[in-house]
């Protein structure tokens, strides 16, 4: 899977601050999202992505498999998987990369049931010495 350049993100409707960019990374199914810019400048009127969210993007591509684990894990303890048709392979639909809050969500479904859809966020840092630290804090769920 390759995430494009920044340059090629695409503006769209959604529920971030302001309204996020998306992409399809090559090789996935899924889309990854992230913020505008935090402020205009002066001498600009055109809002762009936010730099640091697709940096944050790049290192969370590279923890899907452990992000999708937690979140699994994290919605098993919450929600009846039997009840929910939680069946399969789970699978992406979003990933929405915010720097700027520090949170990673993920939008997931399983091949069960692929009317529902789960989300579920985390808060996300680096530490100082490189290592990553990402824990689950909240869920979501909706009908698509």
């Amino acid at each position: 899977m390759q995430i494009p350049a920044l340059e090629d993100f695409r503006k769209t409707n959604g529920p971030t601050y302001g309204r996020p960019w998306s992409v399809d990374p090559a090789g996935a199914d899924f889309t990854l999202t992230i913020p505008d810019i935090d402020v205009l400048l002066e001498d600009d009127d055109a809002w762009k992505p936010h730099p640091e969210s697709y940096a944050m993007a790049l290192r969370v591509m590279e923890e899907l498999d452990g992000i999708k684990r937690k979140a699994a894990e994290y919605l098993a303890v919450i929600v009846d998987a039997e009840r929910h048709w939680m069946h399969g392979e789970a699978y992406f639909n979003q990933v929405e990369c915010n720097a700027r809050d520090e949170r990673v969500t993920v939008a997931m479904s399983w091949e069960a049931d692929i009317y529902a859809e789960w989300s579920v966020t985390f808060v996300w840092r680096e530490r100082e010495d490189g290592a990553l630290e990402y824990r689950p804090i909240s869920m979501g769920f909706r009908n698509r």
